[in-house]
């Protein structure tokens, strides 16, 4: 009888062992399929910018040629958009700024007069990553901003475009932006995107993590 019981009590601790062995599988499957589908998303919007920024690029000179300024009469998306570069998934806030499927918002517009281009026109990209959410003193704030899109971004599409970019800084409202060259404006004095090592990348997009300040990517062509 006592080895019997003996038994029953092994076979039950088994049991036990190999339903906490499955637990702690299921655990990390699901785990890695949330880092996988989170992957997946990310690659995906970093295609519909390249898309983007790529196609727009093809037609600078048309784009240039488009009302100035950071206001409601900005055609730059009207023109992409009759290029069939901006994504169905997008949704459109006004004439200005578009939100991407997963929050982001994106901003497109010429400014009319930059200073490094001689006072000449530049197409401007502006990405809020995690889009733009007031704070209880309706401040506007990057509450969701995402240090992983903010690097695929600057690794997967500021640095291969270096040779034909003014720039691509990270602005804050609340601390020291980041002013990092193409290779139009980089002298030797700032940082540039020829030569910025990965680290520098993963420095400057934690900087926007903490959600109480304004945070945006800005691509100046």
């Amino acid at each position: 009888m006592y080895k019997k019981f003996m038994e029953n009590g092994r076979s039950m601790i088994e049991m036990l062992g190999v339903l906490a062995i499955v637990g702690v599988l299921s655990v990390g499957g699901i785990a890695g399929y949330s880092k996988a589908m989170e992957q997946f998303r990310l690659n995906k919007v970093i295609g519909e910018y390249s898309m983007l920024i790529f196609g727009m690029l093809e037609h600078l000179d048309n784009f240039k040629n488009t009302k100035t300024g950071m206001t409601e009469e900005a055609e730059v998306f009207t023109v992409a958009q009759s290029l069939n570069l901006v994504p169905q998934s997008w949704s459109r806030i006004n004439n200005l700024q578009y939100k991407d499927s997963l929050g982001n918002m994106i901003q497109l517009w010429i400014l009319p007069e930059y200073g490094l281009a001689e006072n000449a026109k530049v197409l401007t990209f502006d990405f809020y990553l995690g889009g733009v959410t007031p704070d209880n003193n309706n401040k506007n704030i990057s509450a969701n901003f995402s240090a992983k899109l903010c690097m695929d971004i600057y690794q997967k599409i500021a640095i291969p475009l270096h040779n034909v970019a003014w720039n691509a800084n990270l602005y804050r409202s609340g601390g020291e932006s980041h002013i990092i060259a193409g290779d139009k404006a980089c002298d030797g004095t700032q940082k540039c995107l020829n030569n910025i090592t990965l680290a520098e990348i993963h420095n400057i997009c934690s900087t926007c993590t903490q959600g109480g300040e304004l945070c945006a990517i800005a691509m100046h062509f």
